[in-house]
């Protein structure tokens, strides 16, 4: 039997921008929510991989992540509180 894959932090309440929304398919937004709750961060630059590592092990601390679906880039937030996190494009930060 499979084991389920390990979540390393809540994400708490969960919303996209509407322009995320119409441009992202759904199942690509949960693929990517899953692996950024796993700890698979995309294509962050390194010094935020660095600061995500670094907000896991204090359990603080804001954690990004950046996938790019078809060429556009988009990124997926978790607040420092772990109250919730966000599925925005960059320019809409």
């Amino acid at each position: 039997m499979k084991k389920p894959p390990v979540v390393l932090f809540p994400l708490g309440y969960i919303f996209a921008s509407d322009k995320v929304k119409t441009q992202i398919p759904l199942e690509v937004v949960l693929d990517r929510l899953g692996l950024h709750a796993r700890g698979n961060w995309g294509i962050v630059e390194k010094n935020n991989a660095l600061a995500n590592k670094k907000a896991l092990k204090v359990n603080k601390g804001l954690l990004l992540s950046v996938y790019v679906y078809q060429e556009v880039k988009f990124w997926i937030m978790t607040s420092e509180d772990r109250s919730h996190t966000k599925i925005l494009f960059p320019e809409e930060y």
